[in-house]
């Protein structure tokens, strides 16, 4: 495998991850695809989970989790009030 396919199996793997991770916040995975890959989050200055994995590689996938830790956080306060 060359540097650029391996670079790329492993956004992917950060990608697939992800989307398992955020798959039980929506009714259906294209709901979650649309979130990953049109969301703008404002957290992230604007950018979408999809653009946050491509120019910040395992950088931005740990920011990624540590949002998604956050806001399932958010959810869990809010349903036990």
């Amino acid at each position: 495998m060359s540097a650029t396919s391996t670079e790329l199996y492993i956004k992917n793997q950060f990608q697939l991850q992800l989307m398992k991770r955020i798959a039980v916040w929506f009714s259906d995975q294209d709901d979650a695809t649309n979130w990953f890959m049109y969301q703008k989050l404002n957290y992230f200055g604007g950018m979408t989970a999809e653009e946050i994995l491509l120019e910040q590689g395992v950088v931005g996938y740990n920011a990624l989790i540590k949002y998604a830790e956050e806001k399932e956080q958010q959810i869990l306060l809010r349903s036990s009030r």
